[in-house]
């Protein structure tokens, strides 16, 4: 049995790249006394169990064939190349977000993404399963998810796209580290923030998690009193049990809120740079994080 991709698109619509396509089938029988005569009885099948398949390339569904075409050609044809970006800036679409993302060979954070936003963190780590978890960001309607296995070799993969704010993956390895990365889009699919990196290992194995970030900052809290004062948050990743190593895919990182209140360099020095708050983010591989209020008092 075969059909159009034609039907699937609609309106000429483009399908992407490794979008995911939903099948679902029943059958359909009509009984007759004799051939053109009136239906009988008519009877459904209930309908099959979901098929989920990814499209192999871009497709563009021709719908208007050359008048008088005695063969008019409407299978599918390949749409114009995706325009690339060079970073995950916002405003970005599904499609250009995605070749980004796919075509990325580091495991390091992906240029543009920022951590304070999505806030993306590990919720539960299973030995065939993890679960992740992230801020709910205004204007959001949708999330994509991005995967693969940790290394340079191994290219993130299109998930899925959800609307609420965790996502689990099943069937995985166990004792074996992934990448995840969660981008939200706004009704119109345009991106609004793309999260940092996670690193993550299911359980069963040697190797464990970090499950929180402790620093030098009493009560979550830096006070410093004029432009140009700075304090040193020591910044530490505590790992989930004492008896599971954590494998370091990506050190401690810092982020400010507000540059233009205080700057947080690569060794978690904060910077006073005018009068005001911002939020200082101290996050490990995990996403697990530590969130300092920072107040420069001139």
């Amino acid at each position: 049995m075969g059909f159009d991709v034609l039907a699937l698109a609609g309106d000429g619509k483009p399908i992407y790249k490794d979008t995911e396509i939903e099948f679902r089938t029943r059958y359909f029988v009509e009984q007759r006394m004799g051939y053109n005569t009136e239906v009988e009885s008519e009877f459904f099948s209930p309908y099959s169990n979901i098929l989920t398949v990814k499209a192999d390339k871009d497709y563009m569904v021709n719908t208007q064939p050359a008048p008088g075409d005695p063969n008019p050609d409407i299978s599918p044809q390949p749409v114009n190349p995706v325009p690339s970006i060079s970073s995950l800036s916002g405003g970005a679409t599904k499609a250009q977000v995605t070749k980004f993302i796919t075509g990325l060979k580091t495991d390091s954070d992906p240029k543009g993404s920022t951590f304070g936003i999505l806030s993306a963190k590990q919720k539960k780590a299973a030995k065939n399963s993890i679960s992740i978890t992230w801020n709910k960001v205004k204007g959001a309607k949708s999330y994509s998810i991005y995967a693969n296995k940790c290394g340079k070799t191994n290219p993130y993969n299109y998930l899925t796209s959800v609307s609420g704010t965790s996502y689990t993956q099943k069937n995985l390895k166990k004792g074996t580290y992934y990448k995840y990365l969660v981008a939200a889009f706004n009704g119109s699919g345009k991106l609004i923030a793309t999260a940092k990196t996670l690193h993550i290992t299911t359980s069963g194995g040697k190797n464990g998690n970090f499950k929180k970030v402790t620093t030098a900052a009493k009560k979550d809290k830096v006070t410093l009193k004029k432009k140009g004062k700075s304090f040193k948050l020591k910044a530490k990743a505590i790992p989930e049990s004492k008896k599971r190593k954590v494998n370091v895919h990506r050190g401690m990182k810092y982020e400010s809120s507000n540059t233009k209140i205080a700057t947080v360099n690569a060794g978690g020095k904060i910077t006073a740079k005018k009068k005001g708050k911002c939020i200082v983010y101290a996050y490990a591989q995990s996403g697990a994080y530590k969130k300092i209020k920072v107040t420069v008092k001139k």
